[in-house]
């Protein structure tokens, strides 16, 4: 099925359970069918890109809050006219495909947990170059969905993804919805003096479970369901009670083990079924890409997070309880502003993107070391590298921060993001696609 499909299959559903809540560092590079083929996604004038003047002016900040909503539903409405053939976030792409090849992975495995990083957001990873050139045809991309057989037998399906629709933030009915939105368990930790430079280390219930099975720790993580929660121990059904705030009532959802990807023929593919799903991919890259994802959302919805709990309302219920600051005209802005806007210039709450890449990069450098992998990060200066990385992240023009980054690329001798695929489709024998 067609990525932007299946993006829009479970579209409502978002709209029903998270209004104005979707989109934790959003992408910010549309690629269009017609040209100007590349361009920013979320468009905002530059009186609304300055965080610190706009929360200080009432009547600009609402202002700004509208019209994030309104460029954000014009970007909807092309993408389901099918203007736009592809989408990016460059810091759950670029930015882990970067500091994963700085502190050690090779590039192949900076690739695959980029991608997957990415796919949990738009089900697919569509790769395309800078210039707004798609990489694979739809048809090349639709062959690599069709089985395990054709994806592992078709050397340029190393470029994409399986389809991960199960983890898509849209789809509630899975759970996927809760990999991007969690909330913590019973007590809220409000973090006062939240320090984007030494951001706190979140843990939550959907993290100790990823954790614990990317990480390997313990071996029955297939276990727990996607809420971090195991079996009742009555080993009845545990349902998640979540409330629908559009028909202001509560709606359950059952639990259960986290689904990857939902086949048009009722079928799943569940996480202790990712080997075989993903392969010739590695399934704990992709696995780990999948986590880091979630682990970055932390970070882009922490004022959500911190005052949201998840409370145990019996042994077979535990009921999401999410803050306002969750659903708000301002949620939408606040996340614009987190690529293309001058980080420098945003509040410290909301210097997000300063945050999520340090966590990133810590999370990276705990996955080497777990795995007895050698790390480059005694050659690294960190903070020099999270402050060149923001710099180009904060670039307003999407056709200056792709160039930026590829400087960025060369200043630290690392093979780019775009070079990497395009050797990729071009020892794959493909075909660029407009």
């Amino acid at each position: 099925m067609d990525a932007m499909k299946l993006i829009l299959r479970t579209f409502i559903v978002c709209a029903l359970f998270f209004p104005l809540l979707c989109f934790a560092y959003t992408e910010d590079i549309c690629i269009y069918k017609q040209a100007p083929y590349i361009r920013n996604c979320l468009p905002l004038p530059k009186e609304c890109l300055n965080g610190n003047l706009v929360v200080k002016n009432e009547s600009l900040y609402k202002k700004c809050q509208k019209l994030a909503v309104q460029v954000t539903n014009i970007t909807d409405q092309d993408e389901r006219n099918k203007k736009i053939i592809a989408v990016r976030s460059m810091l759950h792409a670029d930015s882990t495909y970067f500091l994963a090849s700085l502190l050690g992975f090779s590039a192949e495995s900076a690739y695959a947990i980029a991608k997957y990083d990415q796919a949990a957001d738009v089900v697919r990873f569509i790769p395309f170059t800078n210039d707004g050139r798609q990489l694979l045809s739809t048809a090349m991309l639709e062959n690599c969905q069709k089985s395990s057989k054709t994806f592992a037998n078709n050397k340029y399906c190393r470029l994409t993804t399986r389809d991960v629709d199960g983890v898509s933030r849209v789809n509630v009915g899975t759970g996927g919805s809760f990999f991007h939105y969690p909330s913590q368990l019973t007590a809220f930790e409000v973090h006062t003096n939240w320090d984007p430079k030494n951001p706190p280390q979140y843990i939550d219930p959907l993290g100790l479970y990823l954790k614990s099975f990317n990480f390997g720790s313990f071996s029955n993580a297939y276990d727990v369901d996607i809420a971090g929660i195991g079996e009742s121990p009555n080993k009845k059904q545990v349902y998640l009670s979540i409330p629908d705030t559009i028909y202001n009532k509560i709606v359950k959802l059952p639990l259960r083990g986290q689904v990857v990807h939902q086949g048009d023929n009722g079928q799943e593919v569940m996480f202790n079924q990712l080997s075989k799903y993903v392969y010739p991919d590695s399934p704990s890259l992709a696995a780990y890409g999948m986590y880091l994802h979630h682990y970055q959302d932390l970070y882009s919805h922490h004022i959500c997070f911190e005052h949201s709990t998840l409370t145990k309302i019996s042994e077979n219920e535990y009921r999401v309880n999410y803050s306002p600051f969750c659903a708000s005209n301002y949620h939408f802005l606040w996340h614009i502003w987190e690529v293309g806007a001058n980080q420098e210039s945003m509040p410290v709450i909301h210097q997000t993107v300063l945050a999520g890449l340090n966590a990133t990069y810590s999370s990276l450098l705990e996955y080497l070391r777990l795995h007895s992998l050698p790390d480059n990060s005694k050659q690294i200066n960190r903070e020099m590298v999270i402050k060149d990385l923001v710099s180009v992240l904060s670039i307003e023009s999407v056709e200056d921060r792709l160039s930026e980054m590829e400087k960025l690329y060369d200043k630290y001798h690392i093979l780019s993001l775009s070079k990497f695929m395009m050797n990729a489709a071009a020892s794959s024998a493909t075909k660029l696609q407009n």
